[in-house]
């Protein structure tokens, strides 16, 4: 017999452990649509298979590195964005003025 989709997620929220489930959305602006994607945390998954689930993953501390242009000066510079991946990466993105990530997630102590 074929396990259900997501059975030992279901087990493992059951005796309470925390799930994220995979969301995909589109940002329309004047200039493109961009496509968002990020793990959130779900308290009440339904654990449908046409979804993605995963164990929240224990809180650590990152760093990421993000690209800038100034559009008035004609210049490069660069931010550091540290910690919660989900939130400050989507604040940066949003900004004007981003160009880029420079560097992918990186934990430190």
């Amino acid at each position: 017999m074929k396990p259900r989709p997501h059975a030992e997620l279901i087990h493992y929220w059951a005796d309470g452990g925390e799930v994220q489930k995979w969301r995909e959305y589109l940002v329309e602006d004047s200039k493109e649509i961009t496509k968002k994607s990020f793990w959130q945390d779900d308290p009440s998954p339904t654990f449908s298979p046409d979804n993605l689930y995963r164990r929240k993953p224990e809180n650590k501390n990152y760093y990421r590195v993000a690209k800038f242009y100034n559009h008035k000066t004609g210049n490069y510079y660069t931010v550091t964005q540290d910690s919660d991946p989900i939130i400050k990466q989507q604040s940066l993105e949003d900004m004007d003025h981003f160009n880029g990530w420079l560097t992918d997630w990186i934990e430190y102590e």
